[in-house]
């Protein structure tokens, strides 16, 4: 039987070579040290939502992090979509036409009176 090997045709030689060397400059170097004096500051987070007070105004992606907070989560794209469907309250500023923001008061309520998760909102009663 014929046998070929990497080395009879150099451009799989070299291509292999390329590749073990791509391979071994992936690996983790454990050699770092890291003193105290080199560490990155700790990054400065801005105060949680839940301490504001109920006029604050609150746009999409605070809502988002308020209801994580609350235990509730919803996605910034789920309130968009809600939004548009109908199924949020008119936004309480809405000096920027493609920012509306809603006051902390009103997304309270709104997520009070919120069906919980599961519920069967297209049924009707038979009158």
């Amino acid at each position: 039987m014929f046998r070929v090997e990497a080395e009879d045709f150099p451009t799989h030689a070299a291509a292999a070579a390329r590749e073990r060397e791509a391979i071994r400059s992936l690996r983790p170097v454990h050699n770092v040290v890291f003193h105290p004096e080199n560490r990155p500051a700790p990054l400065k987070r801005p105060a949680p939502p839940l301490a504001g007070t109920p006029d604050d105004l609150l746009g999409y992606a605070q809502i988002a992090e308020f209801t994580a907070e609350l235990g509730r989560p919803i996605k910034t794209q789920s309130l968009r979509a809600m939004r548009a469907s109908g199924r949020m309250p008119a936004p309480d500023d809405r000096t920027v036409p493609d920012r509306p923001r809603w006051r902390r008061s009103t997304v309270v309520e709104w997520l009070d009176a919120r069906p919980g998760q599961g519920t069967r909102t297209d049924l009707r009663p038979k009158t």
